[in-house]
């Protein structure tokens, strides 16, 4: 679907032309200007007359058709791709939601295609069109402003990872027995999810600070060095998270361990405590004529206090020693 076709002329919205043809052609002819068109999950045919209009390179087409692409920045012809993608989760313990902006731009266009990232553009484009300054330097303009805004979005994730992780660690390190291993396993595997999102993003913000890669006022490549700085400091701070979970899940593995070797004594000490009788009640019940005294009147309670005393030193030992 096609959101909005734009068109801005040192930095304020102008009026639109009837047809995508008269927007195109407008947007060739005037230096000052250039335009934007938004797309969210397209189709083959709407895809299909943008990409007409300007003239786009197929694979560039095929990969903001198609999507789950990793992040990367790519020049075809004299036209510009990148893609970047886009990280939402509602809060600790929820499933980390992975969207992807693909940005296709020249020197009088920028296109961006959307999947699974519409959160990303619900105050970008009015906080963008405020300051004219800013969006007069052209499409870089409008490349910054939607790859810092994908940033950001990292922060709010990294935050609920985060969250996630002081919880487990603090039931992980508990008194208290639990598993803990697939909630533990379950923020492994979003913290990757993450990060392919993340680490590949970095080498492209670094690039996108190289005026070679981008078209627009070259006072834009500080405003890309600040992007990278935060795209590093999200990778880093995944990365601890990861290697976090990793330290918490090993303990976690560790203690379950020594749990399960604390109740294999525990079993085995009650099972010697158990062989004591059932060894002298298995001899006495042979029911031969010549058992040690069989015919003693005082016979059977004595066999009882041999089995107590044996059980009562055993137990005794065993406490001692640990096991129970």
């Amino acid at each position: 679907m096609i959101v909005h076709r734009r068109m801005y002329r040192n930095g304020v919205r102008s009026e639109l032309p009837g047809t995508l043809a008269d927007v195109v052609e407008q947007g060739q002819h005037r230096p000052e200007t250039f335009v934007w068109i938004d797309l969210v999950e397209p189709t083959d045919e709407e895809l299909a007359e943008v990409a007409a209009a300007y003239d786009l390179h197929p694979l560039a087409v095929e990969d903001a058709l198609h999507a789950h692409q990793r992040p990367k920045l790519e020049r075809f012809g004299d036209g510009t791709s990148i893609v970047v993608k886009t990280l939402r989760c509602e809060g600790p313990g929820d499933e980390v939601a992975v969207g992807e902006v693909q940005l296709l731009l020249g020197t009088s266009y920028v296109i961006t295609v959307r999947h699974r990232s519409g959160a990303l553009f619900d105050d970008l484009t009015a906080r963008l069109e405020s300051d004219r300054d800013q969006l007069a330097r052209g499409p870089a303009a409008v490349v910054h402003a939607v790859v810092d805004q994908a940033v950001d979005g990292y922060s709010h994730v990294l935050e609920a990872l985060e969250a996630e992780l002081d919880a487990l660690e603090e039931v992980v390190f508990s008194p208290g027995r639990g598993d803990h291993a697939a909630r533990l396993y379950g923020l492994r595997r979003e913290v990757q999810s993450a990060r392919r999102a993340v680490d590949p993003l970095v080498d492209v913000a670094d690039r996108l600070t190289r005026p070679r890669w981008l078209v627009g006022d070259p006072d834009l490549e500080a405003y890309f060095r600040d992007v990278h700085d935060h795209a590093i400091r999200a990778r880093d701070r995944l990365l601890s998270v990861e290697v976090l979970a990793d330290s918490a899940l090993d303990a976690h593995l560790a203690q379950v361990g020594i749990q399960q070797n604390e109740d294999m004594r525990r079993i085995s000490a009650w099972v010697a405590i158990a062989a004591a009788p059932t060894l002298i009640a298995g001899i006495y019940g042979m029911n031969f004529q010549d058992m040690p005294e069989l015919r003693w009147e005082y016979g059977y309670p004595f066999a009882l206090g041999i089995i107590a005393t044996i059980c009562i030193a055993l137990y005794v030992g065993f406490r001692r020693n640990g096991w129970l």
